[in-house]
């Protein structure tokens, strides 16, 4: 397009005018008509940014060509397309995006950094002239052949409404920038105004006696617009047919460029409002584009940055704080000289050489550089060589190529301080070498890469693109650090702070979070402290980091950041944590959710979560097959099979379930219900042993925060205590139960021999005379060849235990159960042996293995051993049960413990009593955690004991009230863990607060603040302690001294203080007062109190 200033009058055309500053206007308020008004040179710069506009379709291609202009410098183009005829542009204010209205009507909408085709918006019939984004509002006004104004809604993506007065094609269509207004121009010869949000014809201006081809309000001035006609009274725009866009210089008047294209004419520019950007519409689709670079100059040389500015080379000091340049060289010569394109550094001659493009398309000298394209520093004696497809390091001393990698076009080369990495920059990729040029990471970006800067902390590269700051590390990995408003060019990244330099030279810092790639170097490592550390320190959410874990294969850190429970789900099962799986599931508490949780947990050997919900039919087999017919009735009942559960409880004369289920069906029902009289049930054999705890689950391996957590945990002996056992989680969770069987007797049988007698002969056998030998014969030299001598029986494997080993356990694996028992009554002073019926059918039970030797023969029992290598007397059997399964049946109690399940709290831990005398240990670590294990059971079950026989206790008399109040008070002085010392403590405060006992209830709010409680509960205590502190008096004796110590009687629940006599259990070591020596201990239930014994044996190193 050949933009010719020329103004022409109607009465002829005039020459003397100083060039478009006296324009034809109309003062749009008044309707009236100012002529040769003198006009701003910004108001030329606004109509030349309007013209009329075409089709833009398809896809984006040649983001790189250039268009060869008749000056030295190309056209920079940022984005082309290529589709029909473009007629009119428009730039979005703020977004990087431009509309294109076409010749075939359709208006597409284009976001030019990403080359994307965002939308498309078709409800003209013909070309779409004139386009307008609205400067605030989320739309633009269209104009085209049809004689409409449309309004659009781009985040609708629809058409708000239609303008229509105009009698001919619309060329034109503007925003008002201040008011709600649009103007118009029209080949009617009219230029009209609207109102956008009354949707009315503001006024309609007359006068041209052509096409008015452009209107445009005046950008400062409210009242004033600017039209031009062909009617020979203004004319800005003549279009010509010489395809080429023409730079002109408004001072000189002057054509500075001309850019063309030898297959398109050009029909439309459109300048973007704020950016140096232009965009030009042909017959085959629409570019943007540039003048010039808007990158400055600079280079880093360690702390320092040397950059262009104005007129000087400036320095900036990144040592210091203050971030302070200062101005190193002015830059002499002409004053239009183009802006400098490239600045290197040479640190040894302290040395700039400047790259300027000549506009003038001057040759001064030409230096031919072999084989590359780009040289790039690379440190003492080294260089890097870029050509076509390769970059080479190439040594300078002994003059050849040290190492070669394949990245094309690239542009900058970042080192790290240590010069062990290197970063090829090209225009929308990235390659991380190390020194020998091997590539370590490779990244694409849509967007353009501008600059970058490691991190030398972290060993981390920093780069920035058109619209972000984004982190690269040396595994592959990526992402985004903060968004940017406009292009900034990183020269260095010191600690949290970023530094930059804009388009205009002038320096910046932005703060960064930097714990995101930080965090994930860490993971890389393997630095497992630094990560668990980044956890708790700072916040990382959201769905990109949890897919990265995922991705990485870390979903147990992944379950740290999610709180959705459809993806704790996932991410649990996953890494097989199938307790978190479980809670996820009760909060969705879905079919298909509960039946994944069963086969994974069946998967791991968990069958106690295998059957904890899900659908009716499994539940029912299971049911089935184990004969239990009361949850089968439930089942059915729960479902709403009424008939059903009905004829099952009649069938086997549940008579409460069937007296229930007949007041559901009513008299008609049941009248329909016909039964079978001769029915019969086969009940399925019940089994010898049920299992109640989980089979031998997969190993699942500790997550890397619950190994760091274990590593500050306290040991279990300052652990014991407090009665809270922390131990890593282990693959396998036995608990033997299962039903007395015949006790196994070892056969024995009598060794035989050979009786010899004497025999007398009669004395016809002529044996009175002697048989002479020779002198000399050995009476071992003779020949026993034809004597037998029968082999000893062996000693089988049991009677070998039973004889070498005076421990419980191994007499109960040999199934020699009346030797165990008296051991047990030896040891522990056992006298109640029922409870241990299952721990001795479940030892007896592993201790042996059955195998086929051939098909046709029986199959033969074999009996597992350890220590078989030390010899005969040392050889044990392997046991099934070891202390970490009991220290995880630990775990469970203290859950039933926290839940307030008491009665289940004791019989958990009761049970897990008894199963420690059948431990086989082998070294004293894990005989001290036995013990401790006793210690620990001895403790809860006295302290909930208590606790569930002062719940028992009436509250109505003051007597009820005063024993209630003491037994809370004992319970505070059981060794509990620390979180459940906290809950009695409470208690105990609560119930000496109620019976005004306000000395006591303030010595357990003060016990209760030591422990360092929650916020809000220690503020409560606070509130309460003043009072009880204003107060100061007990108005109810208890049988309670906290300064004295004491231990608790486990039968009367008394106080037993210092000095006083006591009574053991040989067992769990519980106290009893004198009186109830003789009895059953009411903690383990299967020792006599008092009695004398030799104590508990669980390893023959005790016997040493």
């Amino acid at each position: 397009m050949d933009i010719k200033a020329r103004i022409e009058y109607a009465t002829g055309f005039t020459k003397s005018v100083d060039w478009i500053k006296t324009l034809f206007t109309h003062r749009y308020r008044t309707g009236g008509t100012v002529q040769s008004e003198t006009i701003e040179g910004e108001l030329l710069s606004a109509l030349t940014r309007r013209a009329i506009a075409s089709d833009l379709a398809s896809q984006p291609i040649h983001p790189e060509s250039e268009v060869q202009g008749k000056g030295s410098n190309n056209m920079l183009i940022k984005f082309e397309t290529k589709s029909a005829r473009v007629k009119g542009l428009s730039f979005h204010p703020r977004r990087p995006w431009i509309l294109a209205s076409m010749h075939t009507g359709t208006i597409q909408l284009w976001d030019y950094e990403m080359n994307a085709y965002l939308d498309k918006f078709t409800e003209h019939e013909g070309p779409v002239r004139g386009i307008c984004f609205h400067n605030q509002q989320p739309i633009f006004v269209s104009g085209g052949d049809d004689y409409k104004i449309k309004v659009w809604n781009y985040k609708q993506r629809r058409c708000m409404f239609t303008l229509l007065g105009h009698l001919d094609y619309i060329r034109t269509v503007v925003f008002h920038h201040k008011y709600p207004w649009i103007m118009s121009a029209s080949d009617d010869q009219t230029v009209r105004i609207w109102n956008w949000q009354s949707r009315n014809c503001l006024s309609i201006l007359t006068g041209h006696n052509h096409y008015v081809m452009c209107a445009q309000f005046h950008p400062k001035k409210e009242d004033l617009v600017v039209s031009a006609s062909l009617d020979q009274t203004v004319r800005v725009w003549d279009i010509s047919e010489d395809k080429s866009i023409r730079v002109w210089d408004m001072n000189s008047r002057t054509c500075l460029k001309i850019f063309r294209r030898d297959q398109d004419r050009f029909w439309v520019l459109a300048a973007h409002p704020t950016l140096n950007l232009f965009a030009a519409g042909h017959d085959s689709g629409m570019m943007i584009f540039k003048l010039e670079r808007e990158r400055p100059a600079y280079v880093v040389q360690g702390d320092a940055v040397y950059y262009v500015k104005g007129r000087y080379i400036r320095k900036l000091d990144l040592a210091t704080s203050e971030l302070k340049d200062i101005a190193v060289l002015h830059l002499r010569g002409e004053g239009n000289r183009s802006k400098p394109n490239s600045i290197c550094y040479n640190p040894a001659e302290n040395a700039i050489l400047l790259s300027i493009k000549n506009m003038k398309h001057e040759v001064n000298k030409k230096i031919t550089v072999p084989l590359c394209k780009e040289i790039f520093c690379a440190g003492t004696g080294l260089i890097l060589l870029q050509n076509a497809e390769l970059v080479s390091l190439f040594d300078l001393q002994q003059k050849r190529v040290l190492a070669e990698t394949r990245v094309s076009k690239v542009k900058h080369v970042v080192w790290s301080h240590d010069m062990a990495q290197v970063a090829l920059l090209s225009k929308h990729s990235m390659t991380i070498c190390n020194r020998k040029l091997e590539v370590l990471a490779t990244f694409q970006e849509i967007a353009k890469i501008k600059s970058g800067a490691w991190d030398d902390s972290s060993n981390v590269f920093l780069y920035t693109t058109s619209n972000h700051i984004k982190y690269a590390l040396i595994n592959g990995d990526n992402g985004i650090v903060r968004t940017l408003q406009s292009p900034l060019y990183l020269v260095k990244v010191k600690h949290n702070q970023l530094i930059f330099l804009d388009r205009e030279a002038k320096v910046r810092v932005l703060n960064m979070d930097p714990m995101e790639y930080r965090f994930k170097l860490a993971l890389i490592n393997r630095n497992y402290d630094e990560v668990l550390k980044i956890i708790r320190n700072s916040k990382l959410v959201g769905q990109a980091m949890i897919a990265y874990l995922q991705k990485k294969g870390y979903p147990q850190i992944a379950l740290h950041f999610v709180k959705d429970q459809r993806t704790r789900f996932a991410l649990a099962l996953e890494c097989g944590n199938i307790d978190v799986a479980l809670d996820a599931a009760k909060a969705l508490d879905e079919t298909a959710y509960w039946n994944k949780l069963g086969e994974v947990a069946l998967l791991f050997g968990n069958h106690q979560r295998h059957g904890k919900k899900g659908i009716l039919l499994p539940h029912y087999w299971t049911a089935l097959m184990l004969g239990d017919i009361v949850e089968r009735v439930h089942l059915l009942k729960n479902r709403g099979l009424i008939s059903h559960a009905y004829w099952t409880a009649v069938s086997h004369g549940l008579t409460e379930e069937t007296r229930q289920l007949r007041e559901l069906l009513g008299d008609e029902q049941l009248q329909s219900l016909e039964l079978e009289e001769n029915a019969k049930y086969v009940c399925p054999p019940p089994p010898l042993l049920s299992l109640e705890e989980n089979w031998p689950r997969l190993t699942v391996s500790m997550s890397l925060f619950e190994g760091l957590q274990l590593k500050n945990k306290p040991s279990l002996a300052t652990t014991a205590a407090a009665g809270l056992l922390v131990f890593p989680d282990i693959g396998m969770d036995i608990d033997p139960a299962g039903a007395w069987s015949d006790e196994f007797q070892a056969e024995q049988g009598n060794s035989g021999g050979i009786v010899d007698e004497e025999v007398s002969t009669g004395e016809g056998w002529e044996m009175e005379d002697d048989i002479e030998l020779p002198l000399g014969l050995e009476a071992n030299e003779i020949s026993n060849e034809g004597m037998f001598v029968a082999p000893r029986k062996g000693v089988s494997v049991p009677h070998q235990w039973t004889t070498n080993f005076q421990l419980p356990v191994v007499h109960a694996y040999a199934g020699s159960f009346e030797s165990a028992a008296r051991l047990l009554q030896a040891q522990i002073g056992v006298i109640n042996i029922e409870p241990f019926k299952q721990p001795f059918l479940a030892a007896y039970s592993r201790s042996r293995v059955v195998y086929t030797a051939l098909p046709l023969l029986p199959s033969l029992n074999f009996r597992p051993v350890q220590n078989y290598d030390k010899g005969q007397k040392s050889s044990s059997p392997v046991v099934g049960i070891y202390i970490s399964d009991l220290i995880q049946m630990l775990q469970s109690c203290y859950q039933l413990t926290t839940a307030g399940k008491f009665p289940e709290a004791v019989e958990k831990f009761r049970n897990l009593l008894l199963h420690i005398p059948f431990l086989l240990l082998d070294n004293k670590l894990d005989i001290t955690k036995a013990l401790e294990l006793i210690q620990v059971c001895r403790e809860y079950i006295l302290g909930l004991q208590m606790e569930l026989c002062r719940k028992e206790l009436p509250k109505e008399n003051i007597e009820d009230k005063l024993r209630s109040c003491e037994l809370a008070a004992y319970f505070t002085h059981c060794g509990l863990d620390a979180v459940h010392i906290v809950l009695t403590l409470r208690t105990a405060m609560n119930q000496s607060f109620q019976l005004k006992n306000y000395m006591s209830a303030s010595s357990f709010a003060k016990r209760l603040l030591e422990m360092g409680p929650k916020s809000d509960l220690a503020q409560q205590v606070r509130k309460l302690l003043k009072v009880c502190q204003d107060k100061s008096v007990d108005e109810h004796e208890m049988d309670y001294d906290e300064h004295n110590p004491f231990s608790i009687c486990a039968k009367s629940y008394k106080p037993i203080y210092r000095g006083k006599q006591e009574v053991k259990c040989p067992f769990c070591s519980a106290s009893y007062m004198p009186q109830f020596s003789g009895a059953l201990c009411s903690i383990c239930k299967v020792a006599e109190v008092g009695k004398d014994a030799l104590g508990l044996r669980v390893s023959p190193l005790q016997f040493r």
